[in-house]
């Protein structure tokens, strides 16, 4: 079974069911310590979706905001597990793949963050843990 991540620009990350769901499942936890509840619970529920054929998750479904959230989420996620490795995984030789996988969705979700906005041109929005910034593509 598969699951996959869309973007507003067309594009998807697939991956196992068994990835994406250890993937939310972390990002998840990481924007619920931060306090943005409402995101965290959005993820759970397309991690625990009994869809037919496929799971998913629509980026472009977010807030903007929810956007940068997930993305700086993903980012920390993404350095947790490798800080932690793959000595506590129950089969240590998938942490190299998942990793793999992870890096690869957290360079695509980064790029979703530019955003075109009718009338204004491209924009880049980027994230720090302690501060959101907009700028212009441009400058």
């Amino acid at each position: 079974m598969q699951a996959a991540i869309h973007t507003s620009a067309g594009q998807q990350w697939a991956a196992a069911v068994w990835v994406f769901n250890h993937v939310l499942q972390r990002v998840a936890d990481v924007l619920a310590r931060q306090g943005h509840v409402g995101l965290s619970a959005q993820l759970i529920s397309a991690k625990n979706s009994q869809a037919p054929r496929i799971s998913e998750f629509r980026l472009y479904d977010l807030s903007v905001q929810d956007r940068i959230f997930f993305v700086e989420g993903l980012r920390m996620a993404h350095q947790r597990y490798l800080a932690e490795g793959p000595a506590g995984w129950n089969m240590p030789d998938f942490y190299p793949v998942f990793m793999e996988r992870f890096a690869s969705l957290l360079q695509l979700a980064e790029s979703e963050n530019v955003q075109y906005i009718t009338g204004s041109g491209p924009t880049l929005y980027s994230s720090t843990a302690a501060n959101s910034v907009r700028r212009t593509a441009s400058g």
